[in-house]
């Protein structure tokens, strides 16, 4: 990425965009395969330009050694940070900066993120260190610019960008945003039962108890695993049950003599039961949910 004026790096950059893309034939440039790169402290210029959602020109963004301040990462825009493993303390940081921290917080966005380690390589490794090393980084590079600007890698990630925006949200604990995008997905795919789990993940987080009960009550015998259904249906249906009503999962069972609050186990099946805020809310184990 060259170097932008003092001030206007984003206007300057748009320019540049609008010039390549109009331009693109001439200079023998793909404008559906743009891939920007920064080193070093023009990283601190670059990355937030490209993260930004109106930068929908640039389809790849690479990173070497430098950090930034981003708070929302593209799910779009797939971005591939190096990290020389030599380089100074503030660059690379911990948990609560540098790198670290800037790869931790994509991750947690679900944007589509590729670490490179270089351990051993110092910063400007591929001008300093001339090893075995630097030379499959820069191959990586080059491939990973090649995989991410192909058009079928680009049209599945439009393809998933919706579910993936919602995980995202929900990591994030953006659990209302999450149950929306979730609905939008889940309308147009409603036979798939791993995303009607996740649906229904979204919506004991934005405390929809009972609507997510009763989304979990479709997903019987969907081939869920255990413990994947049956621990949120059990959370969902015993916090959304009406006192004094059993939940679905437990409706036409006899609890036996489970006092509220304990944990038993029938004795016929081997069941466990749990209680909770009174008789009549429990919740079987997940085996029985599945």
């Amino acid at each position: 990425m060259p170097d932008l004026r003092y001030g206007s790096g984003p206007q300057d950059f748009q320019r540049l965009i609008a010039h390549i893309t109009e331009r693109a034939a001439s200079y023998g440039i793909d404008r559906e395969a743009i891939a920007v790169y920064a080193g070093s402290g023009n990283v601190y210029t670059a990355l937030p330009i490209v993260e930004d959602p109106k930068q929908t020109a640039v389809k790849a963004a690479i990173m070497f050694y430098g950090t930034a301040e981003v708070t929302e990462f593209r799910r779009d825009l797939p971005l591939l940070y190096v990290r020389a493993g030599l380089d100074r303390p503030p660059v690379n940081g911990d948990q609560r900066s540098g790198i670290t921290a800037l790869v931790a917080l994509a991750t947690a966005q679900n944007a589509p993120l590729t670490l490179i380690n270089h351990p051993f390589g110092h910063h400007a490794f591929e001008m300093v260190d001339d090893d075995a090393g630097t030379r499959d980084v820069m191959d990586q590079t080059i491939d990973f610019v090649k995989r991410a600007t192909a058009p079928a890698y680009l049209a599945a990630l439009r393809h998933g960008l919706p579910e993936a925006t919602a995980a995202g949200q929900v990591v994030a604990g953006d659990y209302h945003a999450a149950v929306v995008a979730y609905a939008q997905v889940v309308a147009a795919r409603p036979d798939d039962p791993r995303l009607r789990l996740s649906y229904g993940e979204a919506l004991i987080g934005d405390k929809q108890f009972a609507v997510a009960c009763a989304e979990f009550e479709k997903l019987k015998g969907k081939g869920l695993g255990y413990r994947d259904l049956g621990l949120p249906a059990a959370r969902a249906c015993a916090q959304g049950t009406p006192r004094g009503t059993p939940s679905p999962t437990c409706r036409g069972r006899k609890a036996g003599n489970v006092r509220s609050g304990s944990t038993g186990v029938l004795p016929d099946a081997g069941r466990k039961l749990s209680r909770s805020r009174g008789p009549g809310r429990c919740a079987r184990s997940a085996r029985d949910d599945v």
